[in-house]
């Protein structure tokens, strides 16, 4: 906490895209998993915002690793951001390890650094190849015949010739055979160090309170949102001890007996504890019908999908197996009916689309 301007203001207690290993899965919507994944502008606004800004504004640099070409942007932070997926991906295979921010202008999503190796604390964000130390030697002098030719490891290191010019087993030739590990991989090299034994784990990013669609309260926003003396801080902190996680998926047509489902890895539900989480269903009218206008809103209620065809039928419990959310609709096409005894003159499930909202407090901050 520091004093600013007679009130009071909190900093993040960590950096945006600062990395951390666990041994355990975090779940925790502040801090995003590295596993190869796209993630959207639309989940991780601030994330997004913050590696264009430094793609556009950084100096553009060129380095090789395992043979493979890749050009990057990068400020004074370090960040290394790239455009090329086929480069970082020929890199991640041949390496283990891709230290760089890809950026995907056109779908605005990105893509973590991903490394299959172990973190070398350093001043900086270099790649450090695999090493073993080398190993020589040579054998004493070898009697051969003719030119015979040597491949790596082994090399000639020096070759005489005795005895007489003709006959079947002259001229002799005396080799000495030198051993040169390194001669057959770049791994091991002279006065190299054996890279340590690592132990795998979970690489996280911290993405801080921009995580989701929603209009989040969290600690990062008190300055902007509350008045806040000495006197009532901590009053004021324990009311704002829990943080609102919301994502919504897009409008989406539907119809009587269908079946809808959609993909949580990417969103900031992938961790969260499934009993902290709430659905609603919204539903905007399409056409005018029956006093409906265009527009119009419709909040329906879940009921179980039981194969019934009676009017107030609207749709099923959802559900959420591993990270996929479903949903079944009834075979009733009526959404909102009059009355029991006059359903068709509501509104039809194929002139409502709708859309489904999720919510979750964590408790911990």
């Amino acid at each position: 906490i520091k004093n600013y301007d007679t009130k009071f203001e909190f900093n993040q207690p960590f950096s945006l895209l600062e990395p951390k290993w666990s041994d355990v899965p975090l779940n925790n919507p502040s801090w995003l998993l590295s596993n190869g994944q796209e993630n959207s502008q639309e989940n991780y606004p601030s994330v997004y915002e913050l590696l264009l800004n430094e793609y556009n504004n950084g100096e553009l640099k060129t380095e090789t690793i395992s043979d493979v070409s890749i050009s990057y942007k990068q400020l004074d932070n370090g960040h290394k951001i790239v455009t090329d997926k086929t480069a970082y991906e020929s890199i991640l295979k041949n390496t283990g390890t891709a230290w760089y921010y890809l950026l995907d202008l056109d779908s605005r999503t990105f893509v973590l650094p991903q490394t299959n190796g172990y973190m070398k604390y350093g001043n900086s964000n270099q790649f450090i190849k695999q090493s073993l130390p080398n190993i020589k030697g040579q054998t004493g002098w070898v009697c051969t015949s003719g030119d015979d030719e040597t491949t790596p490891p082994f090399s000639k290191l020096f070759t005489s010739t005795y005895g007489a010019s003709s006959g079947p087993s002259y001229p002799a030739r005396f080799t000495r055979i030198g051993f040169d590990a390194s001669t057959s991989s770049d791994i091991y090299a002279d006065g190299a160090n054996v890279n340590p034994n690592a132990v795998q784990g979970y690489l996280y990013f911290y993405v801080g309170d921009c995580v989701g669609t929603s209009n989040s309260v969290n600690l990062g926003d008190i300055k902007d949102k509350l008045d806040l003396d000495i006197t009532n801080l901590k009053t004021e902190l324990n009311k704002l001890k829990g943080n609102i996680i919301k994502w919504e998926t897009d409008y989406f047509d539907i119809a009587p007996s269908g079946l809808y489902s959609f993909d949580l890895s990417n969103t900031p539900f992938a961790n969260i504890p499934r009993e902290a989480i709430s659905i609603q269903m919204v539903g905007k009218v399409k056409t005018a019908q029956n006093g409906f206008k265009v527009d119009d809103y419709v909040y329906p209620q879940f009921a179980n999908y039981n194969g019934n065809t009676s009017g107030s039928e609207q749709g099923s419990t959802p559900y959420i197996r591993g990270n996929v959310l479903s949903i079944r609709f009834g075979n009733e096409d009526w959404i909102v009916a009059a009355s029991p005894n006059a359903p068709t003159k509501g509104l039809s499930k194929t002139n409502v689309k709708v859309k489904l909202i999720l919510t979750a407090l964590i408790e911990e901050v």
